[in-house]
């Protein structure tokens, strides 16, 4: 997926985002952006899920994934996993150097 959207209503309970490496560990790089804003930066990708607890006080958050780079075994891919209190939604997105996968949450 290149520059892809995925949008998702949400409570304002805890959200957590998960992520790991969709397929083989194989070098995959990500940056993620909050609203334009660098969350986490030069992310290597492993099997073991590392969790962000996203801010809820506003009324939407835009997250943006970018590929830094890909992988030895082709495309940059990544799970994700987006939590609140009993529910979960599971996603993944294979993207090239440079591409973007957004995820814009509408909190009610």
């Amino acid at each position: 997926m290149s520059n892809e959207k995925i949008v998702i209503e949400s409570s304002k309970t805890d959200l957590y985002l998960d992520i790991w490496d969709g397929a083989y560990v194989d070098g995959d790089s990500i940056s993620i952006y909050l609203n334009n804003k660098i969350l986490q930066e030069n992310i290597l990708l492993t099997k073991t899920r590392k969790t962000m607890k996203l801010p809820t006080k506003k009324e939407s958050l835009r997250l943006t994934i970018v590929a830094l780079n890909i992988g030895q075994r082709g495309a940059n891919s990544v799970s994700y996993e987006l939590k609140e209190k009993d529910n979960a939604i599971q996603f993944i997105s294979k993207l090239n150097k440079g591409e973007s996968f957004n995820i814009e949450i509408l909190i009610k």
